[in-house]
């Protein structure tokens, strides 16, 4: 079933706003728990927006750390829109869902090896692993959202012979 661009927009932004939102707080615990809250946030802002090259140079201020929430936030609406669409593609032809997966972790290997590149200091200060989780978490977030406004999807996938393990 073909849904009309504006519903794949709505579902794309609710979808990228839950993982935005999963990822924050998930980010927003542990830096707390840590004694440091907002510590990732400011040094992701630092690295992205002013260029740190170096745990001292993270500014640790709230207008740094709000416009770097908004670029986040944009960021995880574009991949929800995304992540929606590819989502109808595989509603109409279900044997597409292994590129989308392959595709997937593609991008997340590449998006880690971009981060740990470009601000390898960031990863040092926030760690590989809780990038990880966070990403992971938000894909699952993404996909709840897909999964439970595209019933055609469910059906066609669980269905489909050559999807079954």
């Amino acid at each position: 079933m073909r849904r009309p661009a504006q519903a794949v927009t709505v579902h794309g932004v609710t979808g990228g706003l839950l993982a935005g939102f999963v990822v924050a707080l998930l980010f927003l615990v542990a830096d707390t728990m840590a004694g440091h809250p907002f510590r990732t946030p400011a040094a992701l802002g630092s690295a992205v927006l002013l260029g740190a090259s170096g745990p001292g140079e993270v500014v640790a201020t709230f207008g740094l750390v709000a416009v770097y929430t908004v670029v986040h936030v944009a960021a995880f609406v574009v991949a929800g829109v995304v992540f929606v669409a590819l989502a109808e593609q595989v509603e109409r032809v279900p044997a597409m869902a292994l590129l989308v997966l392959l595709t997937a972790i593609l991008l997340e290997g590449l998006f880690l090896a971009t981060i740990g590149v470009g601000a390898q200091w960031v990863l040092g200060t926030v760690g590989w692993l809780p990038v990880a989780v966070a990403n992971a978490l938000a894909v699952v977030a993404m996909g709840w959202q897909v999964w439970r406004t595209h019933p055609t999807l469910q059906r066609r996938l669980l269905e489909h012979p050559q999807l079954r393990v």
